[in-house]
């Protein structure tokens, strides 16, 4: 298992067979004291909401993830599961920061479609400064681990994963200072990518005064 290779983390799975998300957290740095799967019963593709109540670094937190419904077709349902996830975040414990990323399969024109984000829910790449250089997360002009026919012209590129942040009712404990994309360098001995999707990585800023 690869937890076994991991040693400086904790691996919490949504299942433990076919289609499942995985949030891993570090030992001594994050305390666990809940974890739960919330199914989306609607979804044809086995998708759920994983969700965990920790500490980090004595900060109560918040950390959800979910690989919402693929394809064009089933836009709908991605919405669908989107608001369920949203909702989940808005009303998560008030004395917690909430932070919720994965990859959501979603364009902003959906967004838009389910009148923006709920109020008090902030998009950390937005919230960066909206740097063009870390906007798409699935971009195909790049990523070469997607074989598209030789003579398609046109190489999709968007922004399918993100991270989304709910402070508590308290003043902000955490601040998010930079926004950027990780796993751009091939693998040398497969000449592939990590994955068809670059990776996130956020750095914070913690307010110490605000965690006593």
């Amino acid at each position: 298992m690869l937890s076994r290779r991991c040693l400086d983390y904790t691996f919490i799975e949504s299942a433990v067979e076919s289609y499942f998300t995985v949030i891993m957290v570090k030992h001594k740095v994050v305390q666990v004291t809940d974890s739960k799967i919330i199914p989306f019963t609607s979804s044809t593709q086995g998708r759920a909401l994983q969700k965990v109540e920790c500490t980090i670094k004595a900060l109560p937190c918040v950390l959800m993830t979910s690989h919402l419904e693929s394809m064009k077709t089933n836009s709908d349902e991605r919405k669908h599961q989107m608001k369920r996830a949203l909702h989940h975040v808005v009303n998560a414990s008030r004395n917690r920061t909430v932070l919720f990323g994965g990859d959501f399969n979603i364009k902003d024109r959906e967004i838009r479609e389910m009148k923006g984000l709920p109020k008090g829910v902030l998009d950390l790449w937005i919230e960066t400064g909206r740097n063009k250089d870390t906007q798409f997360t699935w971009d195909t002009s790049i990523n070469t681990n997607l074989k598209f026919a030789e003579n398609q012209d046109f190489k999709p590129k968007i922004r399918f994963d993100r991270i989304y942040m709910r402070h508590p009712k308290t003043e902000p404990v955490i601040s998010p200072v930079s926004f950027q994309l990780i796993g751009q360098e091939k693998i040398p001995t497969c000449d592939c990518f990590p994955s068809d999707h670059w990776g996130i990585l956020v750095h914070f800023d913690i307010n110490k005064s605000n965690t006593k």
